[in-house]
């Protein structure tokens, strides 16, 4: 994830899950703070209360050694946030998968994509977004992200 650290203050805390070699994948969070994505910004992408594409973030180390982090903010429409997801995923070097969940009614509740950002596969986002609120989880692996995305959205 492009951006400038605004702010980091360093925690300890732990949450755990599952993994599919039968040990608990744990996390330990490292750093919080707040980045602006300047490519979002140079976009026209503009989260609520900023003049620019604005995030919170959260780092977490896993318990196999990969870092993660946790992106997240609010835009002022959920148009809008769906746009920056659209953003992200056209940008993104392949798409893993993209769905959309709907209510009875069939009116979109949320959008989810997973993604491949840059050429050289090092890195994967899952990415979803439910009314103005945009997160997404920046990892090593698609696994870990999905197991830390499971348990944060708890």
């Amino acid at each position: 994830m492009a951006g400038t650290a605004i702010a980091a203050v360093l925690l300890l805390s732990g949450v755990s899950a599952k993994c599919t070699d039968k040990k608990p994948l744990t996390f330990q969070m490292v750093a919080m703070g707040e980045i602006e994505d300047k490519a979002a910004t140079n976009a026209g992408f503009q989260t609520r209360w900023w003049s620019g594409a604005h995030f919170g973030f959260t780092g977490y180390k896993a318990s196999n050694g990969n870092a993660l982090a946790i992106y997240y903010d609010d835009f002022d429409k959920p148009e809008e946030a769906k746009r920056f997801l659209d953003w992200k995923a056209a940008k993104a070097f392949k798409v893993l998968s993209q769905s959309t969940k709907r209510d009875t009614d069939g009116k979109p509740i949320e959008y989810r994509v997973e993604l491949v950002p840059e050429s050289d596969r090092s890195d994967v986002e899952v990415m979803w977004v439910v009314g103005v609120a945009v997160h997404w989880i920046y990892a090593r692996t698609v696994d870990d992200a999905l197991v830390l995305e499971k348990l944060y959205r708890k």
